[in-house]
């Protein structure tokens, strides 16, 4: 009789485990997506097989390493949102900075401008079960807060990201702000973004026409005669010594 209360036992607890196994939420480091409209969009860990609309049935047939490292949450959307052309149709919360992916409908005929104007094109795309066979994936970095999208058919998957400092002479957006090298202001300390300062001395009088060249500005870089060093000549209707003044009314010829 004990052996039996034990093995009854044994098999609530089995049971137990697999319910909870199965309705566990996301984990912490997973928790960063809150969504705030449309409040019947779910967020999800899926994975190849997994339907990704809420309304339909088609299935994930491939999805890109980048996307499977286990810190992904999709936001399951619904298919007939497709004809919805708001700029303000998503809105949601991540809780750290992420990475933003938009797996887009390659069928559309033209991309909205919220995604245009905000997101740059990879080329990663996601395998679905649908006629188009695939989604074209964008993406963008975001700071942690409220992000808003807009509407139209297509997949979100969001995914927390370390920081990524510019490099300013490799032609990529490495942080993915839009801006390339010297473009982005984080480059604007870099030495590969300043400005070298053309000096020049077209008459050899040891001045240079421009400031910041090392030396007072030569102000007639043609005549050898003319700059800061050299001695007014008080009638021959010259700023000689570059200080402003001609002739009689340098104090030099006083």
């Amino acid at each position: 009789m004990k052996h039996k209360i034990i093995q009854r036992q044994s098999l609530w607890l089995t049971f137990l485990l697999l319910v909870v196994f199965f309705v566990v939420p996301l984990t912490d480091a997973q928790a960063n997506v809150t969504i705030i409209t449309p409040t019947v969009y779910v967020v999800a860990g899926l994975q190849v097989g997994d339907e990704y609309y809420l309304d339909r049935t088609y299935t994930l047939t491939s999805v890109p390493s980048e996307l499977t490292e286990g810190e992904e949450e999709w936001i399951k959307t619904k298919k007939k949102d497709k004809a919805n052309t708001s700029v303000s149709f998503l809105e949601f919360t991540i809780s750290q900075d992420s990475t933003i992916y938009i797996g887009y409908d390659t069928r559309a005929t033209s991309l909205p401008d919220w995604l245009t104007s905000k997101f740059v094109s990879t080329p990663l795309i996601i395998g679905v079960s649908e006629v188009m066979g695939h989604f074209d994936v964008y993406k963008q970095n975001f700071s942690a807060g409220t992000s808003t999208l807009g509407g139209n058919f297509y997949i979100v998957i969001v995914k927390p990201y370390t920081p990524v400092p510019e490099i300013c002479d490799n032609g990529i957006d490495d942080d993915l702000d839009s801006l390339i090298d010297c473009a982005d202001a984080d480059c604007s300390a870099d030495p590969a973004c300043q400005t070298c300062q053309t000096c020049t001395d077209a008459d050899s009088d040891n001045y240079y026409a421009q400031s910041d060249c090392g030396t007072a500005v030569d102000c007639d870089d043609n005549d050898p005669a003319v700059n800061p060093g050299a001695v007014e000549v008080c009638d021959d209707n010259k700023d000689n010594d570059c200080d402003g003044a001609v002739d009689c009314s340098d104090a030099d010829c006083s």
